[in-house]
């Protein structure tokens, strides 16, 4: 856990050391107490980008420190085979010039390339079934596009806290947000999907529409090519049919008794469940349960009415929120603590495919 955090010279901070103790530890205060200075100092000392703006007008560097305890040995394994010291306590440091220019340490020793690195969980699975990549058209084969890393997170966090294994479980799993797509999770592995653009439209994405009607439609001469891929995805959805895709806003226009915002929510659940329904026949009735995530899923609106809908097929587990960088932190920390091992991917005729494991 992180313990200390030093920085110096960070935005309209000069010094300033935070030590923290065991337990939920909460940031508080009014708009500009410097809340969002401390977060981008951890984020900087965690590795993200910075850029100059960083340092305090006037400096000739920022500087961030920060000391780790109850680092996990599997951790402190990586490092050592990387050539850094081992040590109980890991210290970080960053320094960034006013001209932009960064500096890493990890426990004195200057940061190189030999620290792993990892995609965790792509867009694209590459775990879809033969039968499930052949479409009516020779030219084009169906690929497994869905929200992969928070879904499979969310799968691995259902069967933890049911006390089972994921590789156990038959689970179909739906992300909700901007873009909406449903997966099919057999025995730890995704082998089927129904995506944003072969399936339910969602907010901001028209979906799966009748294919001449589209056909007539990019060759009328009324839009570009650009225009209609925004018309698929950007201004879609829900989006095209009532101005918004914030289901805050929708649900007040229902509840202010607007029968046409109504009509459209439900047709959303709607076409949400019909994707599920379908993937349920992957697995043959066999579901252990279905989990609906991502952040439309705080829509308790909306997910009772498609739990209304699927139900019957397996039980309804709503595990809402956008959990992205979470769940790509979990899955470095099970690749490092040897719970994972880590696959060497490669471009097979643009697809994502599996070189082998390491």
């Amino acid at each position: 856990m992180l313990r200390t955090l030093r920085i110096r010279d960070i935005a309209l901070i000069d010094r300033l050391t935070v030590s923290l103790e065991d337990g939920f530890t909460v940031l508080t205060g009014e708009t500009g107490a410097g809340k969002s200075i401390l977060i981008d100092s951890i984020n900087a000392i965690l590795g993200n980008r910075t850029s100059k703006d960083l340092v305090r007008t006037g400096a000739a560097k920022a500087v961030i420190r920060a000391a780790f305890e109850n680092v996990p040995p599997a951790v402190l394994d990586s490092l050592e085979k990387a050539g850094y010291e081992r040590s109980e306590a890991l210290l970080l440091s960053r320094e960034i010039t006013a001209e932009g220019k960064s500096t890493c340490r990890i426990n004195g020793m200057p940061a190189t390339a030999a620290i792993p690195a990892y995609i965790y969980d792509a867009v694209t699975s590459g775990e879809l079934t033969d039968v499930a990549k052949i479409t009516g058209f020779v030219d084009i084969e169906r690929r497994s596009f869905c929200h992969v890393l928070n879904s499979r997170a969310m799968a691995l966090r259902y069967a933890r806290e049911h006390g089972k294994h994921y590789e156990e479980l038959n689970l179909i799993v739906a992300h909700l947000g901007g873009g909406i797509s449903a997966s099919v999770h057999r025995h730890g592995e995704i082998i089927d999907s129904v995506g944003d653009d072969d399936g339910q439209f969602s907010p901001e994405r028209s979906g799966c529409v009748p294919s001449l009607g589209l056909i007539k439609l990019c060759y009328s001469g009324k839009y570009t090519y650009e225009e209609m891929r925004k018309k698929i995805r950007g201004r879609g959805g829900m989006y095209a049919h009532l101005g918004t895709s914030d289901c805050r806003v929708i649900e007040q226009m229902i509840r202010d008794g607007d029968r046409h915002a109504d009509l459209i929510f439900q047709a959303q659940a709607y076409q949400i469940a019909k994707a599920i329904g379908l993937l349920s026949i992957v697995l043959k009735g066999d579901c252990d349960a279905i989990i609906l995530t991502g952040g439309v899923a705080n829509s308790k609106m909306l997910t009772e009415r498609v739990e209304d809908y699927v139900k019957f097929i397996a039980p309804v587990c709503v595990m809402p929120g956008e959990n992205e960088m979470e769940a790509l932190a979990l899955g470095g920390m099970r690749i490092l603590q040897g719970e994972e091992n880590a696959r060497i991917y490669h471009i097979v005729n643009g697809v994502n495919g599996k070189e082998g494991q390491g």
